[in-house]
């Protein structure tokens, strides 16, 4: 698994580097995202699991770090920017079964997307955009001493970003995947 991950990584920085030495614009943008697919999914999975079993079965001391993600862009013409990155997230709960602490259950992402953006209004300081990323999600799966590994179709769907700020700047988006349903961060164009 791990050698498929390093593989991934390894192609994708190679396309950006590849990317370098055309000509055009780069960016290299940092964020931080909530709202993920992990953390929909591990809500959903409590839920149900506390439903199913009337209570015998919950989780306390939910915590997660958040999707945090840093992503390189290559403006292939005026419009369309293509994109590669890496997302980090953990998710972690105590695992309670009879009103016992049964032990910490941690699940570690670890993301690779690839994809494209469309920029539908830009000017010096002001850009909006949409975007769509898909890759593979690496998850690292660890309970009661017991780990597991899992490769996920991984994607990302921004409905709406914008970047403000020349050179240096900031970005919003709003949107659906491994990055989270909003996901902001600060950008710098090379």
């Amino acid at each position: 698994m791990k050698k498929g991950l390093t593989v991934l990584v390894l192609l994708a920085f190679g396309l950006v580097v590849n990317a370098q030495e055309k000509q055009g614009k780069s960016e290299i943008r940092f964020s931080y995202g909530l709202g993920t697919v992990p953390q929909f999914a591990d809500l959903m999975s409590d839920v149900w699991s506390v439903g199913l079993t009337g209570g015998y079965y919950k989780t306390e001391n939910n915590q997660g770090t958040g999707a945090i993600g840093l992503e390189y862009l290559y403006d292939i013409t005026p419009r369309i920017s293509l994109k590669g990155g890496f997302v980090y997230e953990k998710v972690g709960k105590d695992i309670i079964i009879a009103k016992v602490k049964s032990g910490r259950m941690e699940d570690s992402y670890y993301t690779v997307l690839a994809g494209a953006d469309f920029n539908y209004f830009q000017k010096k300081t002001v850009k909006l955009y949409s975007g769509v990323s898909g890759g593979v999600s690496v998850n690292h799966h660890e309970y009661a001493g017991q780990t597991d590994t899992t490769n996920l179709v991984a994607y990302q769907v921004d409905a709406i970003g914008v970047r403000f700020g020349n050179k240096f700047g900031g970005f919003v988006n709003l949107g659906f995947g491994y990055k989270g349903i909003l996901n902001a961060g600060l950008s710098y164009k090379l």
